[in-house]
């Protein structure tokens, strides 16, 4: 989706004609970054449970717009959020076997590692649910190493190498359990 401008009077508009998490849907965007443009053109959003009364027959109050406060923006520039992983950076992480590394993480837990192919890949370990975030910060920290003159590289036995002036470190990115004990409260 493009970067889309719309004005405070449309957004109003669109706002009490259906539920905010429809149409933000429609902008391409969450309901929280919908209801934080609302707020940003001093726009009024329907209260929780509007939209429930509404069906239901009974009459639900509109505030009016309020008016335009000194100063206050006319129109706001709502903006999707950029793909999870650009194809730039997908072509980056094939190069450093992080496409591999993105594979094997979306595996399905308990796939023995016997079943999983030889190919190099980065030193990551973190749950299914932050895979995409670990692979970011892989592959911002990667790029920042190589533009200062590092050479990164995924030795075979699945270790992420830098190299500087003959110089190794093996870098890796854990995700760490934060399971606490049950203490029992009988003494």
């Amino acid at each position: 989706m493009k970067t889309i401008k719309v004005h405070r009077h449309q957004l109003y508009k669109e706002i009490w004609t259906e539920p905010v998490r429809t149409v933000a849907r429609r902008y391409g965007i969450s309901n929280v970054a919908l209801a934080k443009t609302c707020h940003k053109l001093n726009g009024p959003r329907s209260p929780i449970g509007y939209w429930a009364r509404k069906k239901h027959g009974y009459t639900a109050e509109q505030p009016p717009l309020p008016p335009l406060r000194p100063g206050a923006v006319v129109a706001a520039t709502i903006s999707p959020p950029r793909p999870r992983i650009s194809e730039e950076m997908q072509a980056r992480l094939a190069e450093a076997g992080e496409a591999a590394t993105a594979t094997v993480l979306r595996a399905l837990k308990g796939t023995p590692s016997s079943a999983l192919d030889e190919t190099p890949r980065l030193d990551i370990q973190v749950t299914p649910s932050t895979v995409d975030r670990a692979l970011r910060i892989m592959d911002a920290l990667i790029a920042r190493l190589e533009k200062i003159g590092f050479a990164v590289k995924v030795a075979e036995e699945g270790v992420t190498q830098v190299e500087l002036l003959g110089e190794k470190l093996s870098i890796a990115l854990y995700e760490t359990d934060r399971k606490i004990p049950h203490v029992s409260g009988s003494s």
